[in-house]
């Protein structure tokens, strides 16, 4: 589906696939994946299953929920299991986490521990969290008081850009309000971020709290994990 956000294809596709074969004999897990304008859903069959049976049974259970698709939903394609789909740089170890919680709580529960484990083994050459997206600092910005002291877009992200241990996104316009998007960098506090000193377009000081109001939201999501139908996160392990 052209232009769709995870979220809908998370609830329009994903899960209404994941729920019509959740009771198919010989199914041992299945995770699925969200994206802009596409969803995956991996199933895994005991060893015992005829998989030419159960891909005629899959087949059937596809045509009879398509339907329920949004519009424009293109129906799935059922492609079988072989050591050619495999990324070749695929990871060492690959760890599941799945609660009944949004993906954001998850990740901070389990990043730390799961960095400090690793860290110091041998061969292990980075850790990769998927399924959740990081906070990002909103910064609302006051246009008619940034006008009034001539300080202008450029020079806004000029001078985010140079801020240590921060990365600047770019600005986002919504109702009329707009917005600078950051990275939330190590040792992070709001206090803190309101004092940093912004010089104007007539050589003066002025402080970002004088112009924005702070604030430290999650991003919004590229993509939904899900194992067995609850939300998740996967820890990949690279050598």
């Amino acid at each position: 589906m052209s232009s769709a956000t995870p979220e809908t294809m998370e609830e329009k596709v994903s899960s209404i696939i994941e729920g019509a074969c959740s009771k198919m004999k010989y199914l041992r897990h299945q995770t699925s994946k969200s994206t802009f304008s596409h969803s995956y859903v991996q199933l895994e069959f005991d060893k015992a299953a005829d998989m030419e049976v159960i891909s005629f049974e899959l087949s059937q259970i596809l045509r009879r929920i398509y339907q329920q698709f949004p519009l424009g939903a293109s129906f799935p394609e059922i492609i079988p299991y072989s050591i050619e789909n495999l990324s070749i740089n695929k990871p060492l170890l690959i760890y599941s986490v799945n609660a009944n919680a949004q993906p954001s709580e998850i990740r901070n529960a389990i990043e730390g521990i799961f960095q400090k484990s690793f860290v110091t083994i041998k061969n292990i050459g980075r850790i990769e969290l998927t399924g959740s997206n990081k906070p990002v600092i909103i910064l609302k910005i006051d246009s008619r008081r940034c006008e009034s002291w001539g300080i202008t877009s450029d020079n806004l992200a000029s001078q985010l850009k140079r801020l240590n241990q921060v990365s600047f996104h770019g600005f986002l316009s919504e109702n009329e309000n707009q917005y600078a998007i950051l990275n939330v960098p190590q040792q992070f506090s709001i206090e803190g971020f309101k004092e940093i000193p912004i010089k104007t377009n007539r050589n003066t000081i002025v402080r970002l709290k004088d112009f924005a109001s702070i604030s430290i939201e999650d991003d919004k999501p590229t993509e939904y994990l899900r194992v067995n139908g609850k939300t998740s996160i996967f820890i990949n392990i690279y050598g």
